[in-house]
C-alpha cells in the first residue's frame, strides 16, 4: 500500500490521539465526533450491534450509530483532513 501525505499526517495525528490525549478528559461529543471521523476515514466497516437487554449499550450503540450518519457523505480523503483538524484542536 502505498501512503501519500495525507496518509502519513493522518497516522501520525491518529497516534497523538491514542497517546497524548485522555479519552475521559474530551466530551462526549468530541470522542463520536473522533469515532466518526475515524471510521470513515479508514473505511473500517462497522457492524450492525443488535439491540440487548442493556439499555446502556443500545444508547452508546445508538450515539454511534447517530455520529457515523451525519458523515456519511464524507470521503475518505475529507474524513482525514477533518479527523486531523480536530485533533490539532486538542493538542
Amino acid at each position: 500500500m502505498e501512503y501519500t501525505n495525507i496518509d502519513e499526517e493522518f497516522e501520525k495525528f491518529y497516534a497523538i490521539a491514542c497517546n497524548s490525549i485522555k479519552q475521559s478528559d474530551l466530551p462526549q461529543d468530541t470522542q463520536l465526533i473522533l469515532y466518526a471521523l475515524y471510521k470513515k476515514a479508514t473505511n473500517s466497516t462497522v457492524e450492525y450491534i443488535m439491540p440487548t437487554n442493556n439499555t446502556y449499550n443500545n444508547v452508546i450503540n445508538a450515539f454511534k450509530l447517530n455520529a457515523l450518519l451525519q458523515f456519511k457523505d464524507l470521503t475518505p480523503l475529507q474524513a482525514k483532513n477533518m479527523y486531523i483538524e480536530q485533533v490539532k484542536k486538542l493538542i
